[in-house]
């Protein structure tokens, strides 16, 4: 599922036909999603080729360089003048690394649900001896 808070003037979705359509992936091409708020996409990523547009900054045709961390980073978040700025710091010696005002920044969150017919089928599924789900020990 993917869903857009606000607007933003790059980072589209492209989804294609499912890899599973007898004609194949690419059979009717690609629908495009502009990324504007409100918008939902709900789709099965394991079964769908798709991919986003390059982020950009507000208002800039030009593509974005991709940067370059040396090291370990961390992420901080701040707010000056009535602007939030996400900060990129150096993890060892604070520095910063890059700013990037919150208008600019696209965040992607994925997850994936399990739906069960039963109560009994949500059981054998935590039991599976394959190393899946299992909410004793907390490993996803």
């Amino acid at each position: 599922c993917v869903f857009y808070p606000q607007d933003a003037s790059s980072g589209n979705l492209a989804v294609y036909p499912s890899i599973r359509a007898p004609q194949g992936a690419n059979s009717s091409g690609a629908v495009v999603l502009p990324v504007e708020a409100g918008l939902t996409c709900a789709m099965d990523a394991d079964s769908c080729f798709h991919h986003s547009e390059q982020a950009r900054p507000a208002q800039s045709a030009e593509p974005v360089a991709v940067p370059s961390f040396e090291r370990r980073c961390s992420l901080d978040v701040c707010e000056a003048d009535g602007v939030i700025h996400w900060i990129v710091r150096d993890a060892e010696s604070g520095e910063e690394v890059s700013r990037h005002p919150e208008s600019d920044v696209r965040i992607s969150i994925s997850c994936k649900f399990h739906v069960f017919g039963s109560q009994s089928e949500s059981d054998a599924y935590m039991r599976r001896a394959d190393g899946g789900v299992s909410l004793d020990g907390a490993k996803l």
